[in-house]
């Protein structure tokens, strides 16, 4: 009941014994709702390999809660998941080092885990409701070969001066819209 401060409740009764026992019921009512962090985390990735993910995809969500979120949460002493707000969790991605793109990733899996929780009855919300999104600055696509580049591809295949030169390189650098640079970062013994 620490996170709901004082609570005044009625007892029905005269007898302030009773009524002790009462609050001290509820008290202890209200612990055993409260789940630990750390087997809450073990619950989530039980359901992930139990739903036959990726091995690679459980991998990322066991190194983001067990490598980050547990260590993190212990060193703030936050061992219960009640005690998960939404401050703590701002002071919590703050501490990321990332770039906005796996910042939003990072947030998704924290998202889909607090999610779980709430499915389980062991949170009444989800702390990330109020946790805004990082900015993901867009990016252009890559351009397509302008005109002399593609005259240098044409011309590179017709010499053939490289054994790496191959006619079907060519065709499928020029099919995929890969850029000069990109190209060259597969074939760097081209002369472009």
């Amino acid at each position: 009941m620490e996170n709901w401060g004082f609570v005044r409740l009625s007892a029905h009764t005269r007898s302030w014994a009773r009524a002790e026992l009462k609050a001290r019921e509820m008290e202890r009512k209200a612990e055993d709702k409260s789940v630990a962090v750390e087997g809450s985390v073990a619950a989530y990735m039980n359901d992930e390999q139990g739903r036959k993910l990726k091995p690679e995809t459980i991998q990322q969500k066991r190194a983001f809660l067990e490598g980050e979120l547990l260590p993190w949460c212990k060193q703030h002493g936050l061992l219960r998941l009640d005690q998960l707000r939404l401050p703590q969790l701002r002071e919590f991605r703050q501490t990321w080092d990332i770039s906005a793109i796996t910042a939003g990733r990072r947030q998704e899996r924290l998202l889909f885990f607090l999610a779980f929780c709430v499915t389980n009855g062991w949170l009444d919300a989800s702390p990330t409701n109020g946790l805004k999104r990082p900015i993901i600055p867009r990016t252009l696509p890559t351009d397509y070969f302008n005109r002399q580049q593609f005259r240098r591809i044409v011309q590179a295949r017709q010499d053939r001066r490289t054994r790496f030169c191959t006619p079907a390189a060519g065709s499928y650098f020029v099919a995929a819209g890969l850029a000069i640079g990109e190209s060259q970062s597969f074939f760097p013994e081209w002369a472009w």
